[in-house]
């Protein structure tokens, strides 16, 4: 009986289904990552902008209602120093102007002169 002769088998390299030289470039990279890699830009660009709004919307609610109490503080301010003027001259008038003196005690103290009638 002759020996059965074995022959090798031809190699079988692993070569890619498709030659990439002839893959336009346009399509090439298509896999996960050219996908992936957009997508995630987009989510971050997005998550920056939602950070930005939310941190500086109630900031800067803040700022429109702290200008509008340093306003309203500067108007209370004003008054005051115009109530302050007017309560300066008064003092002034009472202490030289004896005028003043008898129409502050007829309106505050109620006083009147001898010989006067006060009617209610």
């Amino acid at each position: 009986m002759p020996e059965p002769s074995i022959e090798p088998r031809p190699s079988r390299e692993l070569r890619p289904s498709h030659d990439s030289s002839r893959i336009p470039d346009s399509r090439r990279g298509r896999g996960p990552s050219s996908w992936l890699r957009p997508a995630a830009t987009v989510t971050l660009f997005a998550l920056a902008i939602s950070l930005i709004v939310t941190g500086v919307g109630p900031a800067y609610g803040d700022l429109v209602e702290t200008r509008r109490a340093l306003l309203d503080q500067e108007n209370r301010n004003l008054e005051l120093e115009q109530e302050c003027e007017r309560l300066d001259r008064e003092a002034d008038a009472l202490e030289n102007d004896p005028v003043a003196v008898e129409r502050a005690a007829r309106r505050h103290l109620r006083m009147s002169r001898v010989g006067e009638f006060r009617l209610r």
